[in-house]
């Protein structure tokens, strides 16, 4: 029998793989813009991005975010996490500080920081790492 902390991992991960479809289909919806762009130009808007993002969630750079990190999947490319290393500590401190009370009913804990998907994805993604390492 699963454990719940087996079930929980199961049921972020089906939400995170179920949230990257969206966002894959959304960035093929807009025409996968950045289908020619060097791996170089790729991760540098992906780094500026994501930079812009962990300081202010929502606006145009988000939907820039999540192209670049779309077509960076679509090349079987990881993100350049290095390059945001001071970054993602300040939002793992927002996950750590808002925790799970401050959820709305049925979407995961993490799911409160921000309200689009890469936020969502993000959070996941930093809690489950933060429990593998503990």
């Amino acid at each position: 029998m699963a454990s719940d902390d087996d079930r929980a991992d199961a049921e972020v991960k089906a939400f995170l793989q179920n949230e990257l479809m969206k966002e894959a289909k959304d960035y093929l919806d807009r025409g996968r813009r950045l289908e020619k762009v060097s791996r170089a130009e790729l991760e540098a808007k992906w780094v500026a991005a994501f930079k812009l993002f962990a300081k202010q969630h929502v606006g145009d750079h988000v939907t820039d975010m999540e192209d670049a990190h779309a077509e960076l999947r679509f090349r079987g490319l990881d993100i350049p996490e290095e390059a945001v290393k001071a970054e993602l500590e300040v939002m793992r401190a927002e996950i750590e500080r808002d925790g799970p009370a401050s959820a709305p009913p049925g979407r995961p804990a993490r799911a409160a920081f921000a309200p689009n998907r890469i936020a969502i994805i993000s959070m996941l993604h930093l809690a489950a790492r933060g429990r593998r390492a503990s």
